[in-house]
């Protein structure tokens, strides 16, 4: 499996990047409506599909469903999604309370093992994707090391950097994985900030400025929002 991909731009295609879903799949579905995805567009999840909403599965299965219907949808692999994985292969009789303990024991089959398809789509996450303008990360690159693009585990994890930019060909680092206000999210587009996240905590709706599912046109830099409705 490939580690990432660059994706070149497409005629007529319209491209949207949505990051840290975490088992919201109605509101993931809500959102989806909003945009009316066409056969010509992309659509780049940025990780973090599982845990804490309460409905991990769902949210998987409406992605396949999505790519079983021919629609371009790219799944970027996010912490939650590794966790899942190394706990399966060091500490595989701990999966299931783990998966209890955040609320994603969907992702289990009958005989209490990771579903098989769960494990596929765990797998075929990528560390990042390359477009003709942006850089596409869960959480960031470490451009303290010597090659930011081959650090992959902290692709997954980094919460601050400062991006060398010829490392990127000067290209704008979207990710997710800290999460910030809506204001700030706009404020960092409107002042053409060079890398920003745009997980506003939809699975924390609780906490004051969080809970909406962000997506980001990335051509036109317009915010699609839509609030939690689990």
């Amino acid at each position: 499996m490939p580690k990432h991909l660059f994706i070149p731009i497409q005629a007529n295609s319209r491209r949207f990047a949505i990051s840290d879903i975490h088992g919201c799949n109605k509101t993931f579905i809500r959102l989806l409506e909003k945009i009316k995805l066409t056969p010509e567009d992309q659509l780049f999840l940025l990780g973090d599909f599982i845990n804490r909403g309460g409905d991990s599965l769902g949210v998987i299965k409406t992605i396949r469903s999505l790519q079983d219907e021919g629609l371009h949808i790219f799944c970027l692999r996010g912490n939650h999604e590794q966790m899942v994985l190394d706990v399966l292969r060091r500490w595989p009789l701990q999966l299931k309370p783990y998966l209890k303990k955040y609320g994603s024991a969907d992702l289990l089959n009958k005989e209490e093992r990771l579903r098989l398809k769960v494990f596929e789509f765990l797998q075929e996450g990528l560390y990042y994707i390359e477009l003709d303008k942006f850089y596409l990360v869960h959480a960031g690159f470490d451009f303290k090391a010597e090659k930011p693009l081959k650090t992959y585990n902290k692709m997954l994890s980094i919460r601050r950097f400062t991006p060398t930019y010829e490392k990127v060909s000067q290209k704008l680092i979207i990710h997710g994985h800290v999460r910030h206000s809506l204001e700030k999210i706009q404020a960092n587009i409107l002042t053409n900030k060079s890398h920003f996240s745009i997980d506003n905590g939809c699975a924390s709706h609780r906490i004051a400025g969080q809970g909406n599912l962000v997506c980001l046109n990335l051509d036109t830099k317009e915010l699609i929002v839509q609030p939690n409705i689990e």
